[in-house]
């Protein structure tokens, strides 16, 4: 199985490293737009922080591991 990152540039991966964290960041921020109000007492603040930086951790993680 070949990774995301296979046969391109720095510059390349680069930008799909970036492309990814926003594909996750808007599919959170989605998630959080629908969230009915009645929900928002029941997530914290840094729970949602924690989602985040979490999908910019594994966004990194993945391209420091297969990237160029």
């Amino acid at each position: 199985m070949s990774n995301r990152y296979e046969g391109l540039t720095v510059k390349e991966a680069d930008r799909l490293l970036v492309t990814t964290i926003s594909e996750m960041l808007s599919e959170a921020f989605v998630s959080i737009r629908e969230m009915p109000q009645e929900e928002w007492e029941f997530v914290t603040v840094e729970r949602r922080a924690n989602e985040i930086a979490s999908c910019i951790y594994y966004a990194v993680k993945n391209r420091r591991r297969d990237g160029p």
